[in-house]
């Protein structure tokens, strides 16, 4: 299983936004980057239009060591 999940900041109508997926994460194209942003302002620190992929973190899970959390450029430069 894999995920993506909100670390820093707040999401005015959820707590915490997790995707998961139960399919293995094999993409037929590569990744070369993910972008995410909001058309309203963030917060002071993000304001609309910014890039928000520093507030998101990938989780890895692993069977024999369990789950790590990396940060997305991490993520896809595996």
């Amino acid at each position: 299983m894999q995920a993506i999940k909100s670390e820093k900041g707040s999401f005015p109508f959820l707590g915490t936004a997790m995707a998961c997926s139960i399919i293995p994460f094999d993409p037929k194209e590569v990744i070369s980057k993910i972008q995410i942003s909001s058309n309203q302002d963030f917060s002071p620190d993000y304001p609309a239009g910014t890039d928000l992929i520093t507030l998101f973190q990938a989780l890895i899970y692993h069977n024999s060591t369990g789950h790590q959390f990396v940060d997305i450029d991490t993520y896809i430069s595996r």
